[in-house]
């Protein structure tokens, strides 16, 4: 029998996770059934638990994937030599909320959160990755406060936690009121943040 090659593998794993962050979005992770999996993978039961022996482990890599693809934006937005502005910053994580690559993963990021409160595991890897965020959230902010563009006294870490529940906010925002357009969250960072 010929060997499956890894990009199969590869491709079919993100096929039941795009099917399951469908459902889950749609359903929600406590109503989805493995069933319902199944069916929107176009899958049997046996190919779907060669990938994932459970709805929770679905879920956990649902939400590895989602928080997995949120430091590289960031990354790419401050990685340039001319430090961006907070401003910027904030509405290029928006955008990528809204249409880039999290814009597929936006409506099982609330779930995710809110299945971390009594996941453990899911709990820890959000706490790692949040973290992660922060860091870098506060590394930029280090930056600006060394080039003067916001007050010297600034505690980075504060502030970059104050950023984060900002992009948490839109994304409960969104889910609950509708949209709101990268340039709206820009200006209205400008108008609080000013330059930096």
């Amino acid at each position: 029998m010929p060997r499956v090659s890894q990009e199969h593998l590869d491709r079919r794993r993100q096929q039941i996770l795009d099917a399951a962050a469908s459902c889950f979005a749609r359903q929600g992770f406590h109503a989805t059934s493995m069933q319902d999996i199944f069916a929107a993978a176009g899958l049997s039961a046996g190919a779907v638990y060669r990938y994932f022996p459970s709805k929770t482990e679905l879920i956990r890599a649902i939400a590895a994937e989602a928080l997995a693809n949120v430091l590289p934006v960031l990354d790419s937005a401050i990685s340039d030599q001319v430090t961006p502005g907070i401003p910027d910053v904030v509405a290029t994580l928006v955008a990528e909320l809204r249409d880039g690559r999290l814009a597929r993963l936006r409506p099982v990021i609330l779930p995710v959160w809110a299945e971390a409160v009594r996941d453990e595991e899911l709990a820890e890897l959000a706490r790692s990755t949040l973290g992660e965020l922060l860091t870098n959230i506060a590394s930029l902010l280090e930056r600006l406060v060394a080039e003067g563009r916001i007050a010297s006294g600034t505690d980075p870490t504060a502030a970059g936690r104050l950023i984060m529940a900002l992009l948490q906010g839109y994304v409960i925002q969104f889910a609950v009121l509708g949209d709101v357009s990268p340039q709206q969250v820009r200006e209205a960072a400008a108008a609080l943040f000013g330059d930096g």
